[in-house]
């Protein structure tokens, strides 16, 4: 896993502070979004014609389980970040 920068560790402090939901929400709403456009021009590239309306329920499954994977990822370094600034604080003998 890659490590957080003190910059993002800061900036992920800031936006935790909102909570959860609005973290996976917002990540929901922006990838969903991007699911949309990208896939649909995909679509339209290989086969000249958009998506089926059938696909429009996985745009936001999609940016959920998106929104959810960010939410983890960013905790699970987040707390690996505190621990190291931790460890690395306690004096020597």
């Amino acid at each position: 896993m890659k490590k957080m920068s003190r910059k993002a560790f800061l900036r992920w402090e800031k936006l935790r502070l909102k909570g959860k939901r609005y973290v996976v929400a917002r990540t929901a709403v922006i990838s969903g979004i991007l699911f949309f456009v990208t896939m649909n021009l995909a679509s339209w590239a290989w086969t000249g014609l958009p998506l089926s309306k059938l696909f429009l329920l996985a745009y936001p499954a999609l940016g959920f389980v998106t929104g959810t994977i960010v939410w983890y990822t960013n905790e699970e370094r987040f707390e690996h970040f505190l621990a190291e600034k931790q460890a690395n604080a306690r004096p020597r003998r």
